[in-house]
């Protein structure tokens, strides 16, 4: 009876750390995607002059400005983008929402679509409010 008293009690544990870790890896995850949307509000203009020097943006031929990216589907994930177009447009923008699909052509292909929005929150495809005349111009990761 202690024999199955313990084992019970060893699954027990087990399993509460298994929960507790991905609780925490979870928690890790929204903490960093917070943490990178933050960066990108106080830091965009920054990183956004180092994208249009690093590309060759000639100065004020085109408005640019960097947004943060919010995937949708397998996952979440948390980057920034660089948007361009013209100035009334640009500003709507919130953020880019990245959606991922997959299909089999011959091969098997994956795709990721990024998609200009005017709002941060996103619940599903149907929620996109797209900004149209805006294209991207960069990618910017974050290594964390």
């Amino acid at each position: 009876m202690k024999r199955v008293t313990a084992a019970v009690f060893a699954v027990g544990m087990l399993s509460g750390l298994v929960v507790a870790r991905s609780a925490s890896a979870q928690l890790d995850s929204l903490l960093k995607g917070g943490a990178i949307i933050v960066a990108i509000d106080k830091f965009g203009g920054d990183i956004n002059n180092f994208v249009d020097k690093l590309v060759g943006n000639p100065p004020r031929t085109a408005e640019t400005r960097v947004v943060p990216i919010l995937s949708l589907g397998k996952g979440t994930y948390a980057g920034a983008a660089q948007i361009t177009g013209p100035k009334a447009q640009v500003d709507k923008v919130r953020a880019i929402a990245q959606i991922e699909g997959d299909a089999r052509l011959g091969l098997q292909i994956r795709v990721k679509g990024l998609i200009p929005i005017e709002s941060r929150e996103v619940k599903n495809l149907d929620s996109l409010k797209r900004v149209a005349g805006v294209g991207i111009t960069g990618l910017i990761d974050a290594k964390l």
